[in-house]
C-alpha cells in the first residue's frame, strides 16, 4: 500500500512512531523504507534502511519470515550500486534460507552478479539450467536481459540484439515496463555501436516512455546524450559536458556503476577530440574499479572504443584486464581440477570434492561442511585438512579463496575466475566429456545423493 504512490508513502512513513511498534513491525517497517527509498532513486538511504532491518532482523523469532526478502533487497542495492561481491555475499545467503519461486528469483538476480565480476560462463550455464527447470513467465523478460547482457559482453553482439528484442516483446505482452526499458536501453547501446541511429532514435522514442523514477531518468539520458552526438545534434565538446554531467549525478546517487560507464565514454570523447585528458579520467576509472573490486562489467562498453582499449593496454593494463582465465572442475568419473588447460597439482585427495561442495551449497557452516565432507574423520583433522585445501587452492589459482565470514559464521566460495563445472554443465544440457558416478573416490553420503539426483540428467534425451 505504502509503494503505490511514492510522494503519499514517503509522507506515511514519515509519520510513523517507532515507538509504538513491536520489534517484528519495525523490520518490517525499514524493509518498506528501502523499497520506497530505492523506488525514488535514493539508493544510499535504500541502503541504510535495508541494512538497519538486517540488523535487526537476526535478534527476533521471525528471522526465517522476514530474513529471505531482506537479504534478497541487500543483494539487489549492492548490485545496483556496482558492488557485486557483496551483492553476491547476500545473494548466496538467501540462496539457503529461499524455496520455491523466491529461490528461483534468487539465483536469477545471482547471475547478473556473476557477469559483472566476469564469471561469463558460470552465468551462462545458471541461466541456461534455469531455462530448462522452467521458471514463472513472469521471469522470463528479467533472463532474456540477463543473456543479452552476456552475449554483448562476450562481444556476441547479433546473439545479443536477438535476446534483447526477445525480452522487449515478452515485456510488453506482460506489461513489465521496467525490464522493456532496461532490454531497451542496451538495445541502443549496441545500435549505436552498429550504426543504426534510426533504430536507436525509435527505440529512445520508447524508452523515454517508461521512465519511472530518477535512475531511470539518469539512464536513459546517457544513451541519449550518445544518440545526440551521433547524429551530430551535439558537439564533442557539448556531449563530454553533458557526460561530466552525468558522472557527478551518478556519483552522488551512488550508482558507481553506472558511473564508470560514464568516465570510459568520457574518456573515448577526450581521446577523440585529441585530448591528453583522456588519461586522467582512465586514472579515475581505474580507481573506481579497485573500490568497486571488479573490472569486468566494463566489457561491453570497451566495444564502442577499440582505439582507446588498444591504448589503455599500455597505460592502464589492469583497467583493461581479461578473465579469460577458465577453471574447471571435473567430479564426473574422475577427480580433477585444471586451470587455462593445465592439471592443478594440490596434494590433498579431496581437494576438488571440497570445491565442487561450495559450488553446490555456496555458504555452509563448518559443522555442516565437517558432517558432510569428513563424517568419519577425527574432527581436529578434518578441520585441519580442510583449512589447508583452503591454502592450497588459494596458493595455486590467483583470485580464488574459501573466505570465512565472521558475521553470519559461514565459509563461501569468492572467485573472480570463471568456473567451469561439469555437473552445472549437465544441468544446463549441455554435453560433458564423461558422465560417470559423481566423485567416484567419495562415498559419501552427500555426493550419493547428488549423484543419484543426477541420474535423469544422464537418460535425458541429448
Amino acid at each position: 500500500r505504502f509503494l503505490e504512490r511514492s510522494e503519499e508513502a514517503a509522507d506515511q512513513l514519515r509519520h510513523v512512531n517507532l515507538d509504538t511498534l513491536s520489534e517484528y513491525d519495525r523490520v518490517f517497517f525499514y524493509r518498506i523504507v528501502s523499497m520506497d527509498e530505492e523506488n525514488n532513486g535514493n539508493l544510499r538511504e535504500a541502503l541504510r534502511a535495508a541494512e538497519e532491518a538486517w540488523k535487526r532482523v537476526q535478534a527476533i523469532p521471525e528471522y526465517g519470515i522476514l530474513a529471505p526478502s531482506i537479504l534478497a533487497q541487500l543483494g539487489l542495492l549492492h548490485s545496483r550500486i556496482g558492488r557485486a561481491q557483496r551483492s553476491l555475499w547476500f545473494l548466496e545467503r538467501a540462496l539457503q534460507i529461499t524455496d520455491g519461486t523466491e529461490h528461483l528469483k534468487t539465483r536469477l538476480r545471482r547471475t547478473l552478479v556473476l557477469q559483472m565480476l566476469g564469471r561469463h560462463h558460470e552465468a551462462s550455464t545458471e541461466l541456461e539450467a534455469l531455462r530448462r527447470q522452467g521458471i514463472p513467465e513472469a521471469f522470463l523478460p528479467e533472463l532474456k536481459f540477463y543473456q543479452g547482457e552476456l552475449e554483448w559482453a562476450a562481444r556476441n553482439t547479433h546473439a545479443a540484439e536477438l535476446a534483447f528484442r526477445s525480452a522487449i516483446d515478452v515485456s510488453r505482452r506482460l506489461q513489465l515496463a521496467y525490464e522493456e526499458f532496461l532490454a531497451s536501453l542496451s538495445l541502443i547501446g549496441l545500435a549505436l555501436i552498429g550504426g543504426s541511429l534510426e533504430e536507436a532514435g525509435a527505440l529512445l522514442q520508447r524508452a523515454q516512455e517508461l521512465v519511472s523514477d530518477k535512475t531511470d531518468r539518469l539512464n536513459f539520458r546517457f544513451r541519449e546524450v550518445q544518440y545526440l552526438l551521433a547524429t551530430g545534434s551535439y558537439s564533442v565538446a557539448h556531449a563530454e559536458h553533458e557526460l561530466n554531467a552525468l558522472d557527478e549525478e551518478f556519483m552522488e546517487m551512488g550508482l558507481l556503476q553506472e558511473q564508470a560507464y560514464v568516465k570510459l565514454h568520457r574518456a573515448g570523447l577526450l581521446l577523440r577530440a585529441s585530448q591528453d585528458g583522456y588519461l586522467r579520467v582512465l586514472d579515475d576509472l581505474q580507481a573506481l574499479t579497485v573500490t568497486l573490486q571488479s573490472r569486468a562489467f566494463l566489457a561491453r562498453e570497451w566495444l564502442a572504443f577499440p582505439e582507446l582499449q588498444r591504448l589503455a593496454r599500455r597505460s592502464h593494463a589492469e583497467l583493461v584486464g581479461t578473465t579469460d582465465s577458465l577453471l574447471e572442475l571435473h567430479t564426473l568419473g574422475e577427480e580433477r581440477i585444471v586451470l587455462a588447460g593445465d592439471t592443478v597439482r594440490i596434494p590433498l585427495k579431496k581437494a576438488p570434492e571440497v570445491l565442487a561442495y561450495f559450488l553446490e551449497h555456496k555458504a555452509v557452516s563448518l559443522d555442516q561442511l565437517m558432517t558432510d565432507i569428513f563424517p568419519d574423520e577425527k574432527p581436529r583433522s578434518a578441520k585441519s585438512y580442510f583449512h589447508q585445501v583452503r591454502h592450497q587452492l588459494k596458493e595455486h589459482v590467483e583470485g580464488l579463496e574459501i573466505e570465512f565470514d565472521r558475521e553470519a559464521k559461514l565459509y563461501r566460495l569468492k572467485s573472480e575466475v570463471d568456473i567451469l563445472w561439469d555437473v552445472a554443465e549437465m544441468r544446463a544440457g549441455r554435453r560433458v566429456a564423461q558422465m560417470g558416478p559423481f566423485l567416484p573416490g567419495s562415498g559419501n553420503d552427500w555426493a550419493l545423493m547428488l549423484d543419484h539426483a543426477l541420474e535423469r540428467y544422464r537418460t535425458d534425451e541429448p
